[in-house]
């Protein structure tokens, strides 16, 4: 990131310069690949709307 790079994003993302610097440098010292890296156990998260709406896909394929 070149000069000012931080302060930009600091500002487009509203991330205070401390989170942002402590990314950067989890991100240089990254042992495995982005994609191997596990940040929410599994289960965790939002569940996918078509399993609240189990009708939604035929009904969106429907509008098609």
């Amino acid at each position: 990131m070149g000069h000012g790079g931080i302060a930009c994003v600091e500002r487009a993302v509203a991330i205070s310069r401390s989170t942002i610097s402590r990314g950067i440098k989890e991100l240089a010292v990254a042992q495995k690949p982005l994609d191997a890296v596990h940040i929410r156990r599994p289960g965790g998260g939002r569940k996918s709307t078509a399993q609240h709406d189990p009708t939604l896909r035929t009904d969106l394929e429907a509008q098609v």
